[in-house]
């Protein structure tokens, strides 16, 4: 993979977690009107504010960088004798999230999901396949299916899995439903609809019951209408008071829709030069 092509998959990646952290609104979260929950940043070092998380988004390009061109370079390869190479950028990238955020542990699962789908974009262009968003899936997934499989827990489960509630995210974000929202107020739509569903190992923080507290509410607000309408919106603000109380977090919806955001952008990578 040429080195400027690796550095457009990379800048794809740092795009989708800009876009990400820019939806509003976000419960629990920071974005650029509010700082969030106390507790956002990651291993509860504290809240992590909307400037803080530019510029540890903007840390992890390198990162996603190496991820690319290790799919492409080791396309020959058994995908899981890739994962150890991936594991060596993927602890560089901490490193540099860590010194540019101040926190121990920052974007952890960000750069769990967004480094394993540049690698599985570097794989398929190497094969000359499609990234259309099932297969950049799966090709993601294989890195770790095996291990994952063993893990059962949260982000590894989501991966091992193949990503269906990243998938689900991202054909929700294609949704005609949606046109009539601003790409924030989308964005923020598909994110109740993660919170819904997903396995936010993050969240144990907040009690044993703060997984289904997150679900429970996620679920209510999206049948209240979620951002299409002034009762679902109500419901979102309340979320954002019960959060803010209970100190609840969840940064694995984040990380999921980060990885939709980027499932999406990377289809515009196919018809894109592959060698130097």
């Amino acid at each position: 993979m040429g080195d400027i092509f690796a550095f457009d998959v990379a800048r794809l990646a740092v795009k989708a977690i800009l876009t990400s952290a820019a939806a509003y609104p976000k419960p629990g979260l920071a974005t650029p009107l509010d700082g969030g929950t106390q507790g956002t940043g990651p291993e509860g070092t504290g809240p992590m504010d909307f400037q803080t998380m530019i510029g540890g988004a903007l840390a992890l390009l390198p990162c996603f960088l190496n991820c690319a061109s290790i799919g492409f370079e080791m396309a020959g390869m058994g995908p899981e004798d890739v994962l150890g190479h991936l594991r060596a950028a993927g602890r560089q990238g901490e490193r540099e999230a860590a010194r540019a955020t101040g926190r121990p542990g920052a974007f952890r699962g960000v750069l769990f999901f967004l480094g394993l789908l540049c690698a599985g974009v570097g794989r398929l262009l190497a094969h000359g396949r499609d990234l259309n968003p099932r297969a950049l899936a799966l090709s993601a997934s294989s890195f770790v299916r095996g291990v994952a499989a063993a893990d059962q827990g949260g982000a590894q489960e989501e991966a091992g899995r193949g990503f269906p509630v990243t998938l689900n995210a991202a054909a929700l974000l294609r949704s005609p439903e949606l046109e009539c929202l601003t790409p924030r107020e989308r964005l923020a739509h598909v994110f109740l609809s993660i919170l819904s569903q997903n396995a936010d190992s993050s969240l144990a923080a907040g009690g044993p019951d703060g997984l289904p507290t997150v679900q429970g509410m996620a679920r209510d607000a999206l049948a209240a209408g979620g951002m299409l309408t002034p009762l679902g919106r109500e419901a979102v603000e309340e979320m954002e008071r019960k959060f803010r109380e209970r100190r609840l977090s969840p940064r694995g919806g984040f990380t999921v829709l980060s990885a939709a955001v980027f499932l999406l952008e990377a289809q515009g990578l196919s018809a894109g030069p592959v060698g130097v």
